[in-house]
């Protein structure tokens, strides 16, 4: 059985840059591999203490390891996704024993220092049964994750229930449910656990709410997006436009309103190298000229927060920005337009007047009262519901 978990950990004090570890303006950036060679100051064994990542570095390529407290095991660039699969290529030096690792240029601060040799503990036992697993993926999380006490998850405590379930020999559908089960009280959308249990490819994770899991049990998300990109241009004269290797599509609905939807965050050209320098510009490149056509041939069309009026009896704006901004300039546009003097019902959600404390995006947006149930509530006091239950789609 393989089993992924992703831990997101960007709010970690440390940030994975360990004190002293200042930028040295006259160490220049340099490529780990250059005409087949590895460069001599990159060679050797790395180890980044805030994530236990470990880099076995050689004329062979890059080994990684996850160093855990129940243990020390190689991993692989083989995620879901394109960035999941792309290998450093640059590194820095921060002194003699340290050195900071990226896939782009200044695209992170990964900071490693350098190891003697490779922990004897790498490889030196075999993990991958039901026991070995269990203890690894607790461990990452006891040492890793921030948040247990603003969640009010007593970790420890639900580990140890949770070990009490374990048997030899278990099913790999038992043991997953045992994991999934320590992951769903979290309630946090940036820690996922993603794996395969007997070819079926599952996922936990907080705030997908009900139409992405529905999707990925019915067809999957390629062909929902295959779907989703065929009706919209439907809806579009002549089909609209179908551009940036076909993650994009913009077009005129009924001549006067403009409609323009990026479907993917990347993948907007195939004649580079993932993760190479030349591939990051053409992505950006590819967008920006699409956006030029785009919007200066619908310079001339309405707007279409109009449009919207027209086919719904309320609106809410919801922004991450002060009272002033986009909601504001919409009020305007009704009001001039005169939809309220029909009775039309506005009302926009912004963030408050007040210093909000860094922590998780959800705690931040529930402080802001700008959580799914703040919006949820907005709602239902807008459309003068009860509940909303029967009435979602």
């Amino acid at each position: 059985m393989r089993f992924m978990f992703m831990l997101l950990l960007s709010a970690c004090a440390s940030g994975g840059q360990p004190a002293g570890a200042e930028m040295m303006p006259d160490e220049p950036r340099m490529p780990i591999f250059q005409d087949g060679e590895v460069h001599p100051a990159a060679t050797g064994v790395w180890r980044n203490a805030d994530y236990g990542w470990i880099l076995q570095i050689d004329g062979k390529g890059i080994r990684r390891w996850q160093d855990t407290p129940a243990g020390c095991y190689a991993t692989a660039q083989d995620g879901p996704t394109l960035m999941s699969q792309v290998e450093y290529r640059y590194f820095t030096r921060r002194g003699e024993e340290r050195a900071q690792f990226e896939y782009l240029p200044s695209d992170g601060h990964t900071v490693f220092d350098r190891l003697p040799a490779l922990p004897a503990a790498c490889g030196a036992r075999d993990l991958s049964r039901s026991q070995e697993v269990f203890e690894v993926f607790a461990s990452v999380f006891e040492r890793h994750y921030p948040f247990f006490e603003r969640r009010g998850v007593n970790w420890a405590g639900n580990v140890a229930r949770a070990r009490d379930r374990l048997r030899p020999g278990m099913p790999d559908d038992e043991l997953w449910q045992v994991l999934a089960d320590l992951v769903t009280p979290l309630g946090d959308s940036h820690t996922k656990l993603i794996g395969a249990v007997d070819g079926e490819r599952r996922r936990v994770q907080a705030g997908l709410g009900h139409t992405l899991p529905r999707i990925r049990s019915a067809g999957g998300e390629p062909a929902w997006l295959q779907a989703l990109v065929a009706q919209t241009r439907e809806q579009l004269e002549g089909g609209g436009h179908h551009v940036g290797n076909e993650r994009i599509v913009w077009g005129s609905l009924g001549g006067r309103v403009g409609y323009l939807q990026i479907f993917t965050m990347g993948g907007f050209v195939d004649d580079q190298a993932p993760g190479s320098p030349e591939w990051a510009a053409a992505e950006l490149q590819a967008v920006h000229q699409v956006l030029d056509e785009a919007l200066g041939r619908l310079a001339g069309h309405e707007a279409l927060i109009l449009d919207l009026v027209a086919r719904h009896d309320a609106m809410i704006t919801i922004e991450e920005g002060a009272i002033g901004g986009f909601g504001s300039h919409v009020s305007h546009c009704l009001a001039e337009a005169g939809v309220f003097d029909a009775g039309f019902r506005f009302r926009s959600m912004v963030l408050p007047d007040i210093f909000i404390d860094q922590a998780g995006p959800a705690d931040m947006y529930a402080t802001a009262r700008l959580s799914a149930a703040d919006i949820e509530a907005r709602v239902l006091s807008l459309m003068g519901l009860g509940q909303v239950r029967d009435k979602r789609a």
